[in-house]
């Protein structure tokens, strides 16, 4: 049985799923994610700080490339050889990547950050929503892999949905939340079917438990970048 989550969207079953949604995710993303153009704003205004001719940008859970387009197009300088790499597990978005992005510079992979053994070491790391749909117990590996291929002063820039230090804040963050979501049009059987699919999908961290992960990793210059209700960026400098 299908069940809407979006106007253009559609689960079948009870469990979220990208696959098959690549042409419908920028729309729905924009209207689910508070500040989300501003998220990849800061990201570029980060990476000015990180780059030289020779940089190396990963961008981990790429979906359809909109950073990574991004990126090549600020850095569109003559003699430069700035390269854009854009992971991500599902088919569908690589494709819409591949189609949206003709600089020659970016390059994608179906491939998870689990997997990804990158021999050259790389400038800037971005994950915007991304390491929170990996399983809990391999999330560790995912920053350690993260950690491991980072070129010495390269950064790592995280966001990620975290979960608030006790229950009446989480309250708080949904209630204000849910009403954004509801500003952006979203029905109320739309919002209750998207946060029912998610279940088992999205496991969120602290904001604690993902600094602590990142420690673990290697991370010693951690920061918080940003931060709205449950929706937090981090800035981590190898």
């Amino acid at each position: 049985m299908k069940k809407k989550v979006d106007k253009n969207i559609s689960m079948v079953g009870s469990g979220w799923s990208f696959q098959n949604i690549g042409k419908k995710f920028d729309s729905h993303v924009k209207k689910s994610i508070p500040f989300y153009d501003e998220v990849h704003e800061l990201c570029l205004s980060c990476s000015e700080f990180f780059t030289h001719e020779n940089a190396t940008f990963l961008d981990v859970g790429c979906s359809t490339g909109t950073l990574i387009k991004k990126f090549s197009k600020k850095y569109n300088i003559k003699n430069h050889k700035i390269n854009f790499i854009g992971i991500d597990t599902v088919a569908s978005m690589i494709n819409e990547a591949n189609k949206k992005n003709s600089d020659k510079r970016a390059k994608f992979k179906k491939i998870s950050i689990l997997d990804l053994n990158y021999k050259n070491r790389i400038d800037l790391i971005t994950s915007i929503f991304t390491i929170q749909f990996i399983k809990p117990n391999q999330r560790q590996k995912s920053f350690n892999n993260i950690y491991k291929i980072l070129a010495k002063g390269g950064a790592f820039i995280l966001f990620e949905k975290v979960l608030a230090n006790n229950s009446k804040f989480q309250d708080i963050y949904n209630g204000i939340y849910n009403d954004f979501k509801r500003k952006n049009n979203f029905t109320e059987e739309e919002i209750a079917q998207k946060s029912l699919s998610l279940r088992g999908k999205l496991e969120s961290f602290t904001s604690i438990e993902n600094k602590e992960c990142l420690k673990k990793a290697g991370f010693k210059k951690i920061n918080t970048l940003f931060k709205w209700l449950c929706f937090e960026g981090t800035i981590c400098v190898k």
